[in-house]
């Protein structure tokens, strides 16, 4: 490792990507936000409430032709920050495909 850089481990890179979402929450209801970057694994977005870490939400993603709907699992929180993981296998690298 070189001084002065910073290294992370990652199973894969992020890209980043800025986007209106919005989250379909059992205990928040309809929550708007926006994308930061997006992984293979995970993309987080910006919200402004609180969603319980663990919960399964579905992530809506407004694109130019149609929305793009995926099952995602809330695994961290920094203040208004939301890590997601997906749940379904493959499902990052076909939005990454989908919005470069």
């Amino acid at each position: 490792m070189q001084t002065g850089t910073k290294t992370e481990n990652r199973r894969s890179p992020r890209f980043p990507m800025e986007i209106d979402v919005t989250i379909y929450s059992q205990k928040a209801g309809l929550v708007p936000g926006r994308t930061l970057d997006i992984s293979e694994s995970g993309i987080a977005a910006v919200l402004p409430v609180e969603l319980p870490i663990g919960e399964v939400v579905k992530l809506e993603i407004r694109s130019r032709l149609e929305p793009v709907t995926v099952g995602v699992v809330v695994r961290n929180r920094n203040v208004f920050r939301y890590g997601f993981q997906f749940e379904q296998p493959g499902a990052g690298r076909e939005l990454i495909k989908k919005f470069p």
